[in-house]
């Protein structure tokens, strides 16, 4: 305390003001460093936690610098289990209640009922969820968009339940 005081025992608002601009100086580095490391996390693929049974199903895609895809397969999974799953993830991911079901985060299924109208079953699947995990900010990208549907024969994925990773990320 005796820093901050002149000869005569009183404050000294220029030691005062030196203090105080350190000080700041110092908020400001720490706040740019922290800045730099968050942008930095956001330099590689999003990973997220993969249901039990889970097992990768070929090779990664990389599509380009800064995207690439990764399949899936659980098997003797049901694909609205393993959409459950990941809408747990989600509201872990975005700190929703997961008791408020009006809650806007969750995986979607697409068609909303039934099946597509196109449906075969040798051929495509019957519908799909997706969920989006995005931690994208201040101009750097990061998200991963995860993909589940029921498996098909013409694949070799009959019986199991398929999951692709769409992931994007800051080069």
């Amino acid at each position: 305390m005796r820093f901050l005081t002149d000869r005569h025992g009183r404050l000294s608002f220029f030691r005062l003001s030196i203090v105080l601009g350190a000080v700041g100086l110092l908020l400001i580095a720490a706040g740019y460093t922290a800045f730099l490391f968050d942008q930095a996390s956001r330099r590689q693929p999003l990973m997220l936690d993969l249901p039990d049974a889970a097992q990768p199903w070929g090779e990664p895609a990389v599509l380009s610098q800064s995207r690439q895809q990764l399949f899936f397969l659980v098997p003797g999974a049901d694909a609205d289990v393993v959409a459950a799953f990941y809408d747990q993830q989600m509201r872990a991911f975005y700190n929703s209640d997961p008791g408020d079901v009006s809650s806007l985060v969750s995986c979607e299924r697409f068609p909303s009922s039934g099946a597509f109208a196109d449906y075969d079953p040798q051929v495509n699947a019957p519908y799909f969820w997706k969920c989006v995990f995005d931690r994208s900010n201040f101009n750097a990208l990061q998200y991963t968009e995860v993909t589940i549907q029921p498996g098909v024969p013409q694949t070799g994925s009959q019986d199991a339940t398929v999951i692709r990773y769409d992931q994007r990320w800051q080069p």
